[in-house]
């Protein structure tokens, strides 16, 4: 079956909030939802989501690129990413919502898994690195092993009763832990220098770069802080991500950017300043030529999305 090089947007909405998904409970940061035949255009939203394809076939987007998927695959959408699912045959997916505030309050816990890194980050990347080879494929087995855990978060959601929360919070810590370990399964199991093994090693550098993203930020400064030369780290980037160092670098800047001004009321120079800019002229000129508008008429397009007129 041919399948649609681009979704459009959502019929229905395009920026989904918590709001719509989480119960009004100020402590609630899990939701979770089973779609069957699943078909999604475009959309983008405010909170975290892991997504298990369950059975079926289809194809996932995100921004302009995609892939096909089958049971097994597993994706980590951030917030502030457009992405969309078109049906094939029988596609069902698990949707699993987290705030961000369940990040911010794990972040010590989260951050010392094994294999953490290696799955969210680079899912907190796309689509700098939209290939199969990157994302997580779980085996008969490993699916067999995380479907209590699923079926449990849809009893929960679905079922109120007092403690739920918390139920939600440690299953939902368990899964990701789990996931994580099937990350380290794969990657133990990749034989010498292979793809994956690359993969990994831009993973670190894509990590220094999100982490220091107010800093100065080049190829030659990034092969020394890597201890590569500098066509070594410049060949390998460019064949993982499909783009140079620098092009990703402002791609990261951008998306942080986004970020900011969806999720806070910071002004449009203290954004700058968080983004590596040189001044909110630069910045502006950036964002423009990326977005094809100014920062303060995106923010005021996606306050009138999240409001819904």
């Amino acid at each position: 079956m041919e399948w649609p090089r681009k979704l459009d947007i959502s019929n229905e909405r395009y920026y989904y909030d918590d709001a719509m998904f989480f119960s009004q409970d100020p402590v609630a940061n899990i939701s979770a939802v089973v779609h069957p035949n699943y078909n999604q255009g475009m959309h983008i939203h405010s909170f975290y989501e892991i997504n298990v394809v369950l059975k079926g076939c289809g194809r996932h987007y995100i921004e302009n690129y995609s892939m096909p998927v089958s049971r097994g695959n597993v994706f980590i959408i951030p917030p502030g990413i457009s992405h969309g699912y078109w049906h094939e045959q029988g596609l069902d997916v698990f949707h699993l919502l987290i705030k961000k505030s369940f990040f911010k309050q794990f972040t010590l816990e989260l951050g010392s898994l094994p294999g953490y890194s290696s799955l969210f980050e680079i899912d907190k990347k796309l689509p700098i690195i939209y290939e199969k080879t990157m994302f997580l494929k779980l085996s008969e087995t490993q699916l067999e092993q995380l479907s209590s855990q699923l079926d449990l978060f849809i009893w929960a959601v679905w079922n109120p009763y007092e403690g739920r929360d918390v139920i939600l919070t440690g299953n939902a810590l368990s899964l990701i832990g789990r996931l994580c370990s099937f990350t380290g399964e794969r990657r133990s199991k990749d034989d010498g220098l292979s793809r994956d093994v690359y993969a990994s090693w831009i993973s670190q550098c894509m990590d220094y770069i999100q982490q220091n993203i107010k800093d100065k930020l080049t190829a030659k400064n990034l092969s020394a802080q890597f201890n590569l030369s500098y066509s070594t780290f410049f060949r390998h980037f460019k064949k993982i991500c499909h783009m140079t160092p620098l092009a990703y670098i402002n791609k990261c800047r951008i998306q942080k950017a986004i970020m900011l001004l969806s999720g806070t009321n910071l002004s449009i120079t203290e954004i700058a300043q968080q983004c590596g800019y040189f001044d909110s002229s630069h910045f502006t000129n950036c964002f423009v030529a990326h977005s094809g508008m100014a920062p303060l008429n995106y923010r005021k397009k996606l306050i009138k999305n999240h409001s819904g007129d």
